[in-house]
């Protein structure tokens, strides 16, 4: 009804086959609305109320169940308020928002709500998003919530370019993927379109990690088997051995999650370095793999120079069930050498890392005085080096009996 005066409200009603179109240059068109002409207050406005099977805002972006309702205000700005549901990147993002464009100027304003679903190769995400319109256009849609990873859920933020194709953001702080031995920090996950998805981090390892800055980039999968490479970064040496001038000069690694378990192995070289002033080491490798099962040892190979011999050690060195440094050691075999004008032969030598230091024993045969016999004995490990063998009791002449060498 009509009244030249007060508030009052028209119906209003479709004519012919046109569409509501609200914004210029925006695609967003309704082809079914009802409506009303309202005069509040002596001001006119005009409300219409529309649905749409689906509406494409941007390339990658488009709201299916759609609900609209506008308010076209007599200075000639549409404000819409929008719902629906956008299909994306394997997420369902439900939003709902009002936009704005005044006469000559451009779209503004953000359409927001719940986000779920799981992306392919990223695993299943629950959160937020929030898609905000920028000098008229929609091109980015911002993401955080949470995201199944490693022992459980991680906290990620991140974003969606809309552009073909798109390209999926996601980062997280930390995660734990082996309880005080294996740690991911500053991780990024990225997903181009349809590929697969990367991820890149920062790793900690524990004690044998300690002062190194490690990296961590490859593919990524939420299921399966996965190998990550792992690098070092800078030009800091490893230094697994606490208290003891043992350095690597590289190190290269790979982070493993097998059957659904994570480990880490890292492998150093060096081509020289040392345990003490008396035991060098040459062309060193040096072999961890620390798991929750395998806990955190050091498989350590090289040539070394105890005192006067030189013999190619291996062993392994470990860190108890309870923590402290790494323990243990290591072993090899001269098959001969002639100390002192004695000749030795079958050499064993053991070289143990212990928490109070290094210490050297030897066990093996040597001739004296055409007599074989066999010895033990110990290093000095600092310089200069002297070398103590106990030998089974050798008779040289009557009353004579030779019990200790000492030789330096």
């Amino acid at each position: 009804s009509w009244s030249p005066s007060g508030d009052i409200s028209l119906t209003l009603a479709k004519v012919g086959n046109g569409a509501w179109v609200p914004f210029s240059g925006l695609p967003l068109s309704f082809s079914m609305f009802t409506g009303s002409l309202a005069r509040t207050g002596g001001k006119w406005s005009v409300g219409l109320t529309a649905t749409a099977t689906q509406v494409t805002l941007a390339t990658g972006f488009t709201l299916t169940g759609v609900t609209a309702t506008g308010t076209l205000t007599a200075d000639g700005t549409w404000s819409v308020a929008l719902a629906g549901t956008v299909p994306t990147a394997g997420l369902s993002l439900a939003l709902s928002g009002t936009l704005t464009q005044v006469p000559g100027g451009a779209v503004s304003g953000c359409l927001a709500g719940a986000a779920s679903g799981t992306i392919a190769g990223l695993g299943a995400l629950t959160g937020t998003a929030s898609a905000c319109f920028s000098n008229g256009a929609l091109t980015i849609v911002t993401l955080s919530g949470s995201l199944a990873f490693g022992t459980g859920q991680v906290a990620v933020t991140g974003s969606l370019t809309l552009a073909s194709p798109s390209v999926l953001t996601l980062t997280a702080t930390t995660a734990s993927l082996v309880p005080a031995l294996i740690t991911l920090n500053n991780l990024t996950f990225t997903k181009v379109g349809n590929a697969s998805a990367s991820l890149t981090a920062t790793l900690t390892v524990g004690a044998l990690g300690s002062g190194l800055s490690l990296s961590v980039a490859g593919t990524y999968n939420s299921t399966g088997d996965l190998s990550l490479a792992i690098a070092k970064v800078g030009v800091a040496k490893w230094q697994p051995l606490a208290g003891f001038p043992f350095a690597l000069d590289t190190l290269t690694g790979t982070l493993k999650r097998t059957a659904g378990l994570w480990s880490a192995t890292l492998t150093g070289a060096a081509t020289a370095t040392s345990l003490s002033t008396a035991v060098t080491l040459t062309s060193v490798t040096a072999t961890t793999t620390i798991s929750a099962s395998a806990g955190s040892s050091l498989t350590v190979t090289g040539t070394a120079l105890a005192g006067p011999l030189s013999v190619k050690l291996t062993g392994t060195l470990t860190i108890p069930g309870g923590g402290g440094k790494l323990t243990g050691c290591l072993s090899g075999t001269v098959a001969s050498k002639t100390l002192g004008g004695l000749p030795l032969t079958g050499v064993t030598v053991t070289v143990c890392v212990l928490d109070a230091g290094i210490t050297v024993a030897l066990a093996g045969s040597l001739t004296i005085e055409g007599k074989v016999t066999t010895f033990t004995g110990t290093l000095t490990t600092v310089k200069p080096w002297t070398l103590t063998l106990s030998v089974t009791g050798v008779t040289l002449l009557t009353g004579v009996v030779v019990d200790e060498l000492t030789l330096s």
